[in-house]
């Protein structure tokens, strides 16, 4: 099943029955949630804006730009929130990626996922971001609905998968293994085949999102790659120490 929210669910009265997404996302394998990438502090982080640093992060979230980009970015907004929470419920696969509209003929229009230090730096940026309790709508009802049927007790775990998933992207862009996605979204061939020298990036992203299922994965079909790089020995002296499931649980 592929379900196209920005076609699928209608912005006007009358929209009921595309509201109730629910029955359709049980029935995907996964969920990605593609953003275009906002130029601007985002997509370029550096010493002097990098949201690891605290008080850049704080006069970032005052900033009128954050103001700006939150009427757009999909986990700062509800019912954007409502489905990414109503995937984790149903313990589907949730990715992210950067993905921008291409193509002039309206006939021809496609969305291209991107790659690149902007993309990368937009996840990285925005995984620092994630706060469901401020999650923006049109309307005030909605949002007190909505995100009571949510829970305040989940909000902190939504918060923490849905940063992890964002960090998993952005080190699986940066590793050039799209193949951990892939599997993710029911695909295993590529990552079956995966070239042994990507397996050390394939391991962090996986790591990095805890997908448990992509480690099992690999510890079948790459055994070897997998050993060296947790003995330190990865291609190209790229390798981790102690074991994939100490890395899992970091």
């Amino acid at each position: 099943i592929v379900w196209v929210d920005v076609f699928a669910v209608r912005q006007w009265p009358g929209n009921g029955a595309d509201l109730d997404f629910r029955g359709v996302l049980r029935g995907c394998t996964a969920a990605i949630v593609a953003a275009a990438p906002i130029e601007g502090t985002l997509t370029s982080m550096d010493d002097e804006n990098s949201f690891t640093n605290m008080l850049k992060k704080e006069a970032f979230l005052e900033s009128d730009e954050y103001a700006a980009v939150a009427k757009v970015l999909p986990f700062c907004r509800l019912w954007c929130v409502v489905e990414i929470a109503t995937v984790l419920a149903l313990n589907k696969t949730l990715i992210f990626a950067c993905g921008n509209q291409v193509g002039g003929d309206e006939t021809a229009v496609r969305v291209e996922i991107l790659r690149g230090n902007g993309a990368f730096n937009m996840l990285c940026q925005s995984s620092t971001l994630v706060d469901v309790a401020v999650a923006q709508c049109a309307v005030p009802a909605d949002r007190t609905r909505e995100l009571a049927a949510i829970g305040e007790e989940n909000f902190a775990r939504i918060n923490r998968i849905v940063s992890s998933a964002m960090g998993a992207a952005a080190t699986a862009l940066n590793g050039k293994v799209s193949e951990v996605d892939a599997f993710g979204c029911g695909e295993p061939g590529p990552l079956q085949v995966l070239a042994a020298k990507c397996v050390p990036a394939a391991i962090r992203a996986a790591c990095s999102a805890g997908q448990l299922a992509v480690l099992m994965e690999l510890r079948r079909t790459h055994a070897e790659a997998m050993v060296a790089y947790f003995a330190g020995k990865g291609a190209g002296g790229d390798g981790g120490e102690g074991s994939w499931e100490a890395m899992l649980c970091a």
